[in-house]
């Protein structure tokens, strides 16, 4: 009798679960009613049931029996749809209905990796406590927790910390091969990686990487980047081809708040580049006076680069390059020194009239006394 079917082709236990019918449903249970070969549309139902939050219908769907771990197209579950909607109670009664929280669907995200994904920080304890597997990969090689990692869900991390989640798995993203720690840093999350090092991640073989990101990441000046890669323990006095280092591109391209950091963060301020320049130099040579007196204060010294920096000086003073001199007599260029004619850098802003530089150079030290050859 409960199998009599209308001509939609539904039968009365498909119309009472489609309706949230659910006392309806246990009643025609209980007499004996099965979905049968309604099975694929009661899952339809289910599936976008549970995409929308209609948790009246949900519960008749699993009373009357529909098959929770029916799978789309795309191999997503009811269980997957709830999630990336954010259905929390639905979440809920499907893992008590025994929806298989480890299925992967196309791309190979799971039920955990689609939470985490989402910040979906309550479903993320709830498929904790039901056993969810914390390190399945998707198609990309990544883990629920670098997921978390990716889209800022500090609360998320933990959650999968406390949990056991691996900290050394490595993803396929473009190639690169990226770690949560790598992925942390990446993305400017200093707290992450603080957390992520505690539960012992280390940059290992992404050294190299880490420092080609820091490099670029001094270079322009993303605060937020440096410190967290300088907590994820990246080799601060790492060197590119012409054997720079991140110090020396940040104080290259202005960057003083990061060159108080590296220099705080251990890096090496007596390293010369190919040319032969040091921090130091580059610094007075690009009229950083800022970033002078922190290298300054930190022990550098112009060392052998004394003559170089006076023929800098003499340009700077010749051409009213006021940061520059200004750099360079913070940096401890010897303001008496003398080119082949035995001029100073005084006499040439002398000649030059350049007033500000003279009154620099005299407030400096200059010998006013010198006297040039005939």
């Amino acid at each position: 009798m409960y199998a009599v079917i209308t001509q939609r082709g539904d039968s009365a236990m498909m119309i009472a679960a489609s309706e949230g019918g659910t006392k309806v449903v246990s009643l025609l249970v209980k007499a004996g009613a099965t979905l049968g070969q309604q099975q694929k549309k009661a899952y339809e139902l289910l599936r976008s049931a549970s995409e929308r939050g209609y948790v009246e219908i949900v519960t008749s769907l699993i009373t009357a029996g529909v098959d929770v771990n029916g799978r789309d197209r795309d191999r997503d579950s009811a269980l997957m749809m709830a999630i990336r909607n954010g259905r929390t109670e639905v979440v809920s009664l499907l893992i008590e209905a025994g929806a298989n929280i480890h299925l992967q669907n196309e791309h190979g995200y799971s039920a955990l990796m689609l939470a985490a994904k989402e910040s979906r920080t309550k479903v993320v304890s709830l498929l904790l406590e039901a056993g969810a597997k914390v390190d399945l990969q998707n198609e990309n090689g990544d883990s629920a927790l670098m997921l978390a990692v990716r889209w800022g869900k500090t609360e998320v991390i933990l959650l999968l910390l406390e949990a056991g989640a691996k900290v050394d798995l490595w993803n396929r993203v473009l190639q690169r091969g990226d770690s949560a720690l790598m992925i942390a840093a990446r993305v400017g999350r200093t707290k992450d990686v603080s957390l992520l090092v505690k539960a012992g991640a280390t940059l290992g073989q992404q050294q190299k990487k880490a420092y080609e990101l820091l490099r670029s990441a001094s270079e322009r000046g993303y605060v937020g980047i440096v410190t967290s890669l300088i907590a994820a323990g990246v080799d601060v006095n790492g060197r590119d081809k012409d054997r720079d280092s991140a110090l020396m591109m940040a104080i290259r391209n202005g960057r003083t708040e990061v060159v108080s950091l590296l220099i705080e963060a251990g890096a090496n301020i007596h390293l010369q580049n190919k040319r032969g320049d040091s921090a130091l130099m580059i610094a007075a040579s690009k009229g950083r006076t800022k970033d002078v007196s922190l290298l300054v204060k930190a022990g550098a010294t112009l060392g052998q680069q004394q003559e170089e920096a006076y023929e800098l000086l003499r340009s700077a003073s010749e051409t009213a390059y006021v940061g520059i001199v200004a750099s360079l007599i913070a940096a401890g260029v010897d303001v008496n020194g003398r080119d082949k004619d035995r001029d100073s850098a005084l006499m040439v802003a002398i000649r030059n009239g350049r007033t500000e530089v003279v009154s620099l150079l005299i407030e400096a030290g200059a010998n006013i006394d010198l006297q040039e050859v005939n």
